[in-house]
């Protein structure tokens, strides 16, 4: 039950990041989102950047203080800079590379099944390149 709540804790607060981004420009969104990932979780979003999607998964899950829900938060503002980013379908992106990873492997490691979760892995799948 605790770990419920706190992935709805998270779910919530990319929600408000997600509200904040509504009708901001490229620029100002990203800028939004780099500061979610420094503020919300204590992450520098440059480092995060320069790492490749299974780099990515690798440290976060050495970082002991990060749970699923913030994983998945985390998975979160990847795909809304990856949206944002201007690329287009069938375009290789870090971002929704990185976002698909990290989502996958909460959606493999969960207690619970998400339906929610689910339909995003398989919009995602359908968006990357084969």
């Amino acid at each position: 039950m605790i770990k419920r709540d706190i992935i709805m804790r998270w779910t919530q607060e990319l929600a408000k990041v997600m509200a904040l981004l509504m009708g901001k420009d490229t620029k100002e969104a990203l800028d939004l989102i780099d500061s979610a990932m420094r503020d919300q979780i204590g992450l520098d979003p440059d480092q995060l950047e320069r790492m490749n999607h299974k780099e990515l998964l690798d440290y976060l899950q050495q970082k002991d203080n990060l749970n699923l829900g913030q994983i998945e938060f985390i998975a979160g503002l990847f795909y809304e800079k990856y949206k944002r980013s201007g690329a287009s379908d069938k375009v290789w992106s870090p971002h929704l590379a990185k976002a698909y990873t990290l989502l996958k492997h909460v959606h493999e490691h969960a207690d619970t099944y998400s339906l929610d979760r689910k339909q995003k892995l398989d919009s995602m799948a359908r968006e990357l390149p084969d």
